[in-house]
């Protein structure tokens, strides 16, 4: 946070989502929710913000927060976008029209 309040700028909605990748990486909860609560200020309308946050609460172990997510989520209709990706184990995973699918899935 020490290099958000001496940027010289205002940090944007690129700096505040590297920041919440970041703390899912390192599993850094607090900077992670600092950092979606700033980007669902600049960008409501993506659903993205929502699912790093659950997935950074998952790992924590956080499984409250987890189910807040989802039931904010589901109310507000919140819809996975179709380029997320997320590796999980060996295998890949993505959203396909709002659906989970695996890489092995058959798509028509």
């Amino acid at each position: 946070m020490e290099l958000i309040e001496s940027m010289p700028f205002e940090a944007n909605a690129a700096i505040w989502g590297a920041l919440l990748g970041s703390s899912r990486v390192h599993g850094d909860v607090k900077l992670g929710i600092k950092a979606a609560e700033m980007l669902l200020v600049l960008e409501p309308e993506k659903s993205g913000t929502l699912v790093i946050l659950a997935n950074i609460y998952a790992s924590a172990g956080m499984w409250s927060e987890v189910a807040s997510m989802r039931r904010l989520m589901k109310d507000s209709m919140a819809k996975k976008e179709p380029e997320y990706l997320d590796e999980v184990g060996a295998n890949m995973c993505f959203a396909l029209d709002n659906h989970l699918a695996s890489e092995n899935t058959f798509v028509p």
